[in-house]
């Protein structure tokens, strides 16, 4: 009997291992089809007003596979879960959960997934680590719902069209609508591409008002990435961010980077306007394990506003 349990103690220790080393595990596999698992661990220790302790960081599982129905179409699908082991009834909230088929028609995808608006502007300012990052994003804010979009790319262009069901809730009190969004990269330049995506935002928020973006990614300075987006509403408000990335290994620091984002925002209606610094280093100890610190800075202005500081540091390991 004590034999077994060690035998079976030393096989959990190598499943554990198998688990934390190895990055993207294949679960099944063959020459038209591959399924595999995913995820992320991530805490951070946060200093704030109200708060000091750990706090769970997005950490995910997920499986992501593919088949080959032919030389020339694919389908394709992924499910994947947030977490959060701190809870001792953590349940599982779905993220990224989606299907779809592709081929030299281009990608058509259904499920819940990011937004055409998040993958050529807003997505532009997402450089953070950690969730006391925050960005001012009003095109993807209401895409939440049963997406469905295409994808294509003709010469270097890559585009995509999306269109949301956002299903009526009545505790909330809102209705159902449909918003319908479309998005773009432009290559201007080897190192300098555009960025632009409008949203028909027609819901309980928007009230059908379009929301326009527009960002430059540019990578002029080897180790330097740098990012200007720009979103407005005519009846909500207007935001200006730039973020900055720059890799120190050039520097004899391997792994390292710094990062940082200035953003503001307009709000029309009375609403308080906002200002928001962040600034943040990372260190890669290992290709899917980093640690690092950041620290944000927000300012609200008028309606009982003030100025709010939060301090985090943390790790995270993608596998």
């Amino acid at each position: 009997m004590v034999m077994k349990k060690q035998l079976l103690s030393a096989m959990a220790v190598v499943l554990l291992g198998c688990i934390v080393t190895v990055r993207g595990a294949t679960i099944y596999e063959d020459e038209n089809s591959k399924i595999d698992l995913y995820g992320r661990l991530s805490v951070d220790f946060n200093f704030e007003t109200g708060y000091t302790g750990f706090r769970n960081n997005g950490s995910r599982l997920g499986l992501r596979g593919y088949h080959n129905l032919n030389q020339k179409l694919s389908a394709y699908g992924n499910f994947e879960a947030r977490f959060d082991g701190s809870l001792r009834t953590g349940q599982f909230a779905p993220r990224e959960t989606y299907f779809g088929v592709k081929g030299d028609f281009g990608d058509v995808r259904f499920g819940e997934f990011e937004s055409v608006f998040d993958d050529h502007v807003s997505g532009i300012s997402d450089i953070g680590l950690s969730n006391v990052w925050n960005y001012y994003s009003l095109g993807d804010t209401h895409d939440a719902g049963r997406n469905l979009a295409y994808y294509n790319r003709i010469g270097g262009v890559s585009f995509g069209i999306m269109m949301t069901h956002q299903e009526r809730d009545t505790a909330a009190g809102t209705d159902q609508a449909f918003n319908v969004q479309a998005g773009a990269s432009i290559p201007l330049h080897d190192k300098v591409t555009l960025g632009i995506a409008v949203n028909q935002d027609d819901d309980n928020f928007g009230g059908g008002n379009p929301i326009f973006g527009a960002g430059l990614r540019l990578s002029l300075i080897e180790g330097l990435s740098w990012g200007i987006v720009a979103e407005t509403q005519n009846n909500n408000a207007t935001t200006l961010g730039t973020v900055a990335r720059y890799d120190l290994a050039g520097q004899g620091l391997p792994g390292t980077n710094v990062y940082g984002y200035v953003g503001a925002a307009n709000r029309a209606g009375g609403n308080p306007n906002e200002m928001q610094l962040s600034f943040g280093s990372s260190y890669r100890i290992t290709r899917g394990f980093r640690v690092f610190g950041e620290v944000n800075h927000r300012n609200v202005s008028g309606g009982g506003g003030g100025g709010t500081t939060r301090f985090a540091v943390g790790s995270r390991y993608d596998f």
